[in-house]
């Protein structure tokens, strides 16, 4: 199975997909290298998608993956800046 049809049949984004197989979650088939397309075993991914256990290990990885990279942008960013394009948000006193 392809990215696209492992994140069809697990209900996840196509992006969540590489973000279980580094966090061991998932094993695509074959050893290449990082920048190939990967391919993963059907039954194994049939079998993850009935098993209510793991889909919430995969949830939980893909909420931590997401924590870290916000928490890593708001660092980069600072503490007071704005996303881009944007106007702070006045303040409405009675």
């Amino acid at each position: 199975l392809t990215v696209e049809q492992v994140a069809r049949l697990l209900g996840f984004a196509r992006h969540s997909i590489p973000v279980l197989a580094r966090a061991g979650l998932l094993r695509p088939v074959g050893q290449g290298p990082r920048n190939t397309v990967k391919f993963y075993h059907r039954e194994a991914v049939l079998a993850h998608a009935r098993d209510e256990q793991w889909l919430g290990q995969a949830v939980d990885a893909i909420r931590d993956h997401w924590r870290a990279r916000n928490q890593r942008r708001r660092r980069r960013e600072g503490p007071h800046s704005s996303p881009p394009n944007s106007t702070p948000n006045p303040i409405h006193l009675p």
